[in-house]
């Protein structure tokens, strides 16, 4: 989080990488210009065997992505949402498979 700062305060645009909407509120209040959620990867590991149900986690970053994203945003997250339905059984959850209700 200093880091955020320290950067801010030389006129970085800081961009952090985070795993929940906690973390990124956090980063936010500490100087971050934009919080990317790690949704792209949990998305990208559902041919591993062990991969998990995408569908809660990525109903639970809808509000965060609503809150702070811009039209590019929403539009990245509804991919993410559209790619794990495809990739998941069809119960992933019906915002998944209709894009993020934003």
């Amino acid at each position: 989080l200093i880091m955020c700062q320290w950067a801010k305060h030389l006129g970085a645009n800081v961009i952090a990488v985070v795993s929940t909407e906690a973390k990124a509120q956090l980063a936010l209040a500490h100087g971050a210009a934009h919080a990317v959620v790690e949704a792209a990867i949990l998305v990208t590991r559902l041919h591993l065997p062990e991969a998990a149900d995408p569908g809660p986690a990525l109903r639970g970053l809808e509000p965060l992505v609503s809150k702070t994203g811009g039209p590019r945003e929403h539009e990245a997250f509804a991919v993410l949402c559209r790619t794990a339905a495809a990739r998941w059984r069809p119960d992933c959850g019906a915002s998944a498979a209709a894009g993020p209700r934003l």
